[in-house]
């Protein structure tokens, strides 16, 4: 039979074990770090290119202009990872497809930018 002072030792160790388990809250995921020391290093060399605008304002393109994006899905089907991509509407529809866990949107033209920005305000993170 175990005695009373085993039985409040392994109680107290339970519980100490316990709360020393504790995860931290999770971080909000719309706040980006800024980069570290090495993470600026590496990016120094880099050069960035001068150009001169050529109408890149000029029309836009607020919905695909590919008539067949389902000629992609056997190639980017599960694929997980990261997903990079322009234009508006079918980056959402790649990124369920890949079952991406990164995704960073892009576009030359500003009003594509604010576009999925929209888009973003209607879905909800898990």
């Amino acid at each position: 039979m175990f005695h009373f002072k085993t039985i409040l030792f392994v109680l107290t160790g339970f519980i100490f074990f316990v709360s020393a388990c504790k995860t931290p809250p999770p971080k909000d995921p719309w706040i980006v770090p800024s980069l570290k020391e090495n993470e600026k290093l590496f990016l120094a060399p880099l050069k960035v290119d001068e150009f001169v605008s050529k109408d890149l304002g000029g029309r836009h393109y607020p919905a695909s202009n590919e008539l067949r994006i389902d000629l992609f899905k056997p190639y980017i089907e599960n694929l997980e990872g990261g997903y990079l991509g322009a234009g508006t509407d079918q980056n959402f529809t790649f990124i369920v497809w890949a079952k991406s866990k990164y995704v960073w949107l892009m576009d030359f033209d500003y009003t594509i930018c604010l576009i999925n920005r929209i888009h973003l305000c209607f879905l909800e993170l898990p």
